[in-house]
């Protein structure tokens, strides 16, 4: 089984109804492709006050929008408030949005790919950035050595695709990891970029601040120094809003109405 991953973590402005549920302001930006379908998480049940866990809430979120993949995609709204999560799965064409005042809170792992030999499929057109973390043993984490399948009939030679993974504008406070890198030997991690980070290490901090293995990309004004795997390069990551010097894109208007 395939699958196209493709990742887009917006931060916006919503605004709260009377009811007090925070439902989205019509706002515009450009896109490769708008979003047909819009939820919010506290319509799934999740509660924003630091204390319930929400892990459930974000997975049947997740889960009930992947639906709509085919249908114009979807987009999930986070409002104003700390959401208090275990890990949770994106899933294809689908878009999640923060409020600038949402504050997720979990996992020590800020980012994490995870994947190996036998899975197949692939991750590929990631883009996360504007964001701001706290207490981070692990900010930027991919993995090749991922020991579990969905099932027992999975073909233990079927390699992983993971290509053009994209960080940007990126906060951290009290990092202990800035980034494993760990690739596969016959498939290795291609095509990352990371761009405009400042990971500030905290007391328990490691010596060694960047592990790369099988991974090859570039990095732009990244702070402490990246692995010699992803040299500097001057600029930015190109994100979809972003013309990209490959590819006249041509981007649509689009609203969260």
């Amino acid at each position: 089984m395939v699958f196209h991953i493709l990742g887009v973590v917006i931060i916006l402005l919503v605004s709260a109804s009377p009811s007090g549920r925070a439902d989205p302001a019509p706002v515009q930006y450009s896109a490769i492709n708008c979003r047909k379908h819009t939820a919010v998480l506290t319509d799934f049940g999740a509660v924003g006050d630091g204390k319930t866990l929400n892990t459930k809430a974000f997975e049947t979120a997740v889960a009930n929008l992947s639906q709509f993949a085919a249908d114009g995609g979807a987009q999930l709204i986070v409002p104003a408030g700390k959401w208090l999560t275990g890990s949770f799965n994106l899933t294809s064409h689908f878009t999640l949005f923060l409020h600038k005042d949402a504050v997720i809170l979990g996992s020590q792992s800020g980012i994490r790919i995870k994947t190996a030999v036998g899975r197949g499929g692939y991750v590929k057109d990631i883009f996360a950035r504007r964001m701001t973390m706290s207490g981070m043993e692990k900010v930027f984490w991919m993995s090749g050595a991922y020991k579990s399948h969905a099932d027992g009939g999975f073909d233990p030679n079927a390699l992983p695709v993971v290509h053009n993974i994209n960080y940007r504008d990126v906060v951290a406070q009290n990092v202990t990891v800035s980034a494993i890198l760990d690739g596969l030997e016959k498939a290795h991690f291609t095509g990352i970029c990371i761009s405009n980070v400042t990971l500030n290490l905290g007391p328990a901090a490691r010596e060694l601040q960047w592990n790369c293995t099988n991974v090859s990309g570039t990095t732009s004004r990244v702070t402490p120094k990246p692995c010699d795997e992803l040299p500097e390069k001057a600029g930015d990551c190109p994100f979809p809003e972003d013309k990209l010097p490959i590819d006249d894109v041509v981007l649509k208007s689009c609203s969260t109405a």
